[in-house]
């Protein structure tokens, strides 16, 4: 019994601490700039301009 609650409170530190190092060193953005936002542009950069108004 007592092993599964020392297993239970490691993993809710680990996540804890997990999410306060992405916080810390903004890592979801630096994420969102450097893969997610290069894919975008080059996915609707290659896509044919229809510019009729």
């Amino acid at each position: 019994m007592t092993i599964k609650l020392g297993k239970i409170a490691g993993v809710c530190v680990g996540l804890l601490v997990g999410s306060m190092l992405v916080y810390w060193f903004n890592l979801d953005n630096k994420l969102i700039y450097y893969v997610v936002r290069p894919l975008l542009n080059r996915w609707y950069g290659s896509r044919k301009r229809d510019v009729r108004l």
